[in-house]
């Protein structure tokens, strides 16, 4: 079950550190709605959660699939991914590698 379709919003402080460190926020909150649905969101669900328009959040999704940050799967209806029926998932391994190898780089390893 999806978590509730709210609009998410970002704490000031949270935020900032987002802008300090040059994360793009937008992102931020779709692979957060991801993280709080592991079960996977279709592209609208994950728009009305973050307040976001359709497309630019379709747009954000393919670009962190791109990146390996989220799965992206058809449905078993169509499996070569035409129409609007494809569930996206976090993947969970490619973050935490991500963020593992970041606070490496900051430690200087």
């Amino acid at each position: 079950m999806v978590r509730s379709a709210r609009r998410e919003s970002i704490g000031s402080k949270a935020e900032a550190a987002m802008n300090a460190l040059g994360i793009n926020a937008f992102r931020a909150l779709v692979l957060r709605a991801l993280f709080q649905n592991p079960e996977g969101m279709l592209s609208g669900q994950v728009a009305e959660m973050v307040g976001g328009g359709v497309m630019t959040t379709w747009r954000h999704l393919v670009e962190l699939e791109k990146q390996g940050l989220v799965e992206a799967l058809a449905d078993e209806n169509e499996p070569n991914r035409q129409g609007q029926r494809v569930v996206y998932r976090l993947n969970r391994q490619a973050c935490d590698e991500a963020i593992k190898a970041w606070v490496d780089f900051l430690g200087g390893r």
